[in-house]
């Protein structure tokens, strides 16, 4: 049952984003569940349809998307640092005088940062399609013929965005750049803790290691497929 709702939600964010990439414009009643659908798989902007008010522009969206994960991973991070050193100088008195000997602080810690990470990436492959699209958002731009004025390039998901901006050509190497993490480095990640977890005696759950052992790489094949289908061959064919 866990597996049907993982690929579910998987399948539903990729309707959806394909739709708004493809600029594909669905009759009702299709269209209301293309819009409950963004809502339901964790699109911010969809829960904020009025952000634009408030001057919370596409690159104030990009950098919060991009950025926001890593900041959250960090306080993770620092607060099972925090627990684990805690809990090991509160039990160290009692172990001294039981005679009890536990593994080192080093070994201790790296235990909960593979735990942490695991964590982590496990939510990161949940929202990772709308991190990405949001990255690719940032080079979809329009042409716009005016004349003996020239050409004039429009974000697609802001028009008050010119593409030719000394600003979008700084928040476009940004997105380049972030391509690089979320791209590869993170199914990179993922692919070598998915190998490890597949391993027997590995301990991985079901959220972590649903599929059998011989298909642990399943997760991210089924990522670059959802990058496929999202908005990833906009950087691949870029101009064609």
């Amino acid at each position: 049952m866990a597996i049907y709702a993982y690929l579910l939600f998987d399948f539903g964010q990729v309707v959806a984003k394909f739709s708004y990439m493809q600029d594909i414009s669905w009759a009702p009643p299709f269209k209301y569940l293309i819009d409950f659908l963004d809502m339901l798989f964790l699109d911010l902007t969809s829960w904020l349809p009025g952000a634009e008010c408030v001057n919370v522009n596409h690159y104030v969206m990009l950098v919060f998307y991009t950025l926001g994960p890593i900041g959250a991973y960090m306080l993770a991070l620092l607060f099972v640092l925090a627990r684990t050193i805690y809990h090991r100088r509160k039990g160290e008195a009692q172990e001294q005088s039981e005679g009890i000997t536990s593994q080192s602080l080093g070994e201790e810690l790296r235990r909960c940062f593979l735990g942490a990470s695991d964590l982590a990436l496990e939510l990161l492959n949940l929202v990772h399609a709308l991190i990405c699209v949001r990255i690719f958002q940032t080079i979809d731009c329009d042409t716009f013929d005016r004349g003996l004025e020239g050409k004039l390039d429009l974000l697609r998901i802001d028009y008050a965005i010119d593409c030719d901006s000394k600003e979008h050509i700084f928040y476009e190497n940004y997105a380049y750049a972030f391509m690089a993490v979320y791209v590869v480095l993170v199914p990179l990640a993922m692919a070598i803790r998915k190998k490890k977890q597949a391993e027997r005696h590995s301990g991985a759950g079901i959220l972590s290691m649903p599929f059998n052992e011989e298909i642990w790489f399943f997760d991210i094949e089924d990522m670059y497929y959802r990058l496929l289908m999202t908005g990833l061959l906009l950087v691949l064919f870029q101009g064609t």
